[in-house]
């Protein structure tokens, strides 16, 4: 718990209105990781086999949700492209580091959840010596049109304020990731299983949903994320496990 609490306290993190939120939701990744992380280890596989099947070499690559980098082969991806833009709420101090080290990695701060109306503030602020985009016309016209755009693990995490069918958040995720880029890789959980230790279901929750109007296309992949193991849920649940279904899309994108 220490080291969770210096660590949101010493990372840098722009001053959004969820900043003490993203702060401790990235310390506590980091911990959860380094509890679960032979359970996690199927599941980061699969998530970077898919993106290295579905990548080529080209100019630039826009990664949304990059976190930790854990389940982005992000070694490889460099050596496939010019720029590895890595966008996130926050970036962890090895990421930073890691940045400096590795001249094709570009973090930049954004919390995908952009207000509408919003105009590209001017110059592009910056923290830790990265870009700001308080606005999703920022993000583009500062990184210019990917070739390839990755959302990783990140859409159902998104939480508008006020809240917002899953199917709308859904809709307004692939028109950001369409306007972004030409090829559109997209990773995320879309349920969510709890389950006791005598294999009985005690909860069920759809975490993601589309509508007619904007739909995904069929799954390339898909398969179980033990997200956590039994010991990892808290209060009464302690002793149960939460299994995630994950479904990996790959599309072209209308906007190219």
């Amino acid at each position: 718990m220490l080291l969770e609490f210096l660590e949101s306290h010493l990372t840098p993190c722009p001053p959004w209105k969820s900043k003490r939120m993203f702060l401790k939701d990235s310390a506590a990744l980091r911990a959860r990781y380094g509890r679960c992380k032979t359970a996690w280890a199927s599941h980061l596989d699969l998530c970077k086999s898919f993106l290295l099947s579905n990548t080529f070499p080209c100019k630039k690559i826009c990664v949304l949700g990059s976190g930790f980098l854990l389940d982005l082969p992000w070694r490889e991806l460099s050596s496939l492209c010019d720029e590895l833009w890595l966008i996130d709420a926050v970036h962890p101090l090895p990421i930073l580091l890691r940045a400096k080290l590795f001249p094709t990695l570009r973090p930049a701060y954004a919390d995908l959840l952009f207000p509408p109306g919003i105009s590209p503030k001017k110059p592009i602020p910056t923290c830790a010596g990265h870009p700001v985009f308080f606005s999703e016309n920022a993000l583009k016209k500062t990184i210019g049109k990917c070739e390839i755009v990755i959302s990783c693990n990140v859409l159902s995490q998104l939480e508008p304020s006020p809240p917002l069918p899953l199917s709308e958040i859904t809709r307004q995720h692939s028109r950001l990731l369409n306007s972004l880029g030409k090829k559109i890789l997209l990773l995320t959980d879309v349920s969510s299983r709890e389950t006791t230790p005598a294999g009985t279901l005690a909860s069920e929750e759809t975490l993601v949903e589309t509508s007619p109007a904007s739909p995904l296309p069929a799954p390339s992949a898909s398969w179980d994320w033990l997200l956590a193991p039994r010991g990892e849920m808290l209060g009464s649940s302690k002793r149960n496990t939460d299994t995630r279904r994950v479904e990996a899309f790959s599309w072209d994108s209308p906007d190219a």
